[in-house]
């Protein structure tokens, strides 16, 4: 009897340690699935209060809410823009089977500030946002720049409202990328709906992608719920001009298309299948008068013909992008000590090619000694000078989606940190 309930005992003892283990292995499964993302690289993370550093010049948020959304906003209108990119592009356009692929590239500033990956999930749509805030950032991804970040709450809170890139739960995605500043009378944009409130015109994918799932949606959203503004910079001579925002935008229902900010509207245009830094619909380009990117809009449509997937789109936008600033350049695209062009992948070019470039570079640099040195010392393989200016870039910011299927493939710096959202 004894020897019997001893047994009992002991198997109760190990279904209780299996049902445990059980537990413990699920929990870990469900962890591993809430991730939503994989990477492609292998760093020991280093934890902080309020975010991981993921390596890679990456960084993951910790503990954003909706609830953050209003005082971030406030934040953001009082310290101003921290939008720093020049010469962004992207496409849009359906496969056979109907699904709709999206592609963006946005050229970057410096190299030296994170970039950041949120996912706010207490809105009406959870939502996962990639923001990079480029040269304006008050941060430099050093352990002394994180560990003064950690301690900056404000600051931490507005990264998600000026996402780059977002997508959400139902395949909702949308990039931001800029027009031509223009000095032309009424293309500032300082308010589309006096009485709502203020948001700038940058905070539109976030909160697009928190509160839509469609681009129908998202467009009567952008006309009824805020008052958006783009911030308005000034010439010497008074004049004022805006760096006025224009969004790709595409959904799992087959739907897609291209928003643009300008005099005191939101201007839809569907089916576009692409943008560049100029205006697209009439009632926009027929006031512009500083328009530019018509070459690299040019290479990227030369090849959307054949995309048919997400690594299709991402490798047009990427081939459309290095052929035109290499080889068919223009003043966009020069030099890198004005802040202006991706001088990285110039290491896969011949000797001649490079030497070629050079030549260009220090005639737009004004043959300042200074910048010929450095310059010369990077084709010679010797980044430092123009890392510590700030003037070498980790390349840009490269996606490729399928908003059927909800999958994006984010490429960031050197082509060597990819981060891959697969949504359920």
């Amino acid at each position: 009897m004894k020897k019997t309930v001893a047994l009992i005992l002991c198997l109760a003892l190990f279904l209780c340690a299996l049902s445990s283990y059980t537990d413990q292995n699920t929990d870990q499964e469900e962890k591993n699935m809430d991730k939503l993302y994989t990477l492609n690289w292998d760093c020991e993370p280093v934890e902080y209060e309020h975010f991981t550093d993921l390596g890679h010049y990456m960084i993951e948020l910790k503990g954003i809410s909706v609830n953050d959304i209003p005082a971030a906003l406030a934040y953001h209108a009082k310290t101003g823009d921290s939008y720093a990119t020049n010469a962004c592009s992207g496409t849009a356009k359906k496969n056979d089977r109907n699904q709709v692929l999206m592609s963006h590239s946005m050229e970057v500033e410096s190299s030296q500030h994170p970039g950041f990956i949120t996912r706010i999930s207490d809105g009406k749509y959870d939502t996962l946002m990639i923001t990079y805030t480029g040269s304006a950032g008050p941060y430099r991804y050093t352990p002394e720049d994180l560990a003064k970040m950690d301690q900056d709450p404000d600051y931490l809170r507005s990264v998600p409202i000026k996402a780059t890139d977002v997508m959400n739960e139902t395949g909702l995605y949308m990039s931001v990328d800029m027009r031509a500043g223009d000095a032309e009378g009424g293309m500032d944009c300082p308010g589309t709906n006096p009485g709502k409130p203020r948001a700038s015109a940058l905070s539109a994918p976030a909160l697009v992608g928190l509160n839509c799932a469609t681009v129908k949606e998202a467009i009567a959203f952008l006309n009824d719920s805020y008052d958006w503004y783009t911030l308005a910079f000034g010439y010497a001579s008074g004049a004022s001009y805006s760096w006025n925002m224009a969004f790709l935008i595409g959904d799992a229902t087959g739907e897609y298309g291209l928003i643009e900010f300008g005099r005191n509207g939101v201007y839809f245009t569907p089916y576009q299948n692409f943008q560049s830094n100029y205006y697209i619909h009439p009632l926009l380009a027929e006031r512009a008068t500083l328009n530019h990117g018509h070459g690299r809009a040019a290479e990227l449509l030369g090849g959307l013909v054949d995309v048919q997937t997400e690594q299709d789109i991402l490798a047009n936008q990427k081939n459309g992008k290095y052929s035109h600033e290499m080889f068919r350049p223009s003043w966009e695209f020069y030099s890198d000590a004005e802040g202006l062009s991706d001088i990285n992948v110039r290491r896969t070019l011949s000797a001649e090619e490079q030497a070629r470039i050079f030549d260009e570079e220090v005639i737009h640099t004004g043959g300042i000694p200074d910048n010929v040195e450095k310059l010369a010392a990077y084709f010679a393989g010797d980044e430092t000078g123009l890392r510590d200016d700030g003037f070498v870039w980790l390349s840009t910011i490269m996606t490729g989606v399928n908003c059927a299927t909800k999958h994006a493939i984010i490429e960031m710096w050197e082509n060597n940190t990819i981060i891959e959202v697969q949504w359920p």
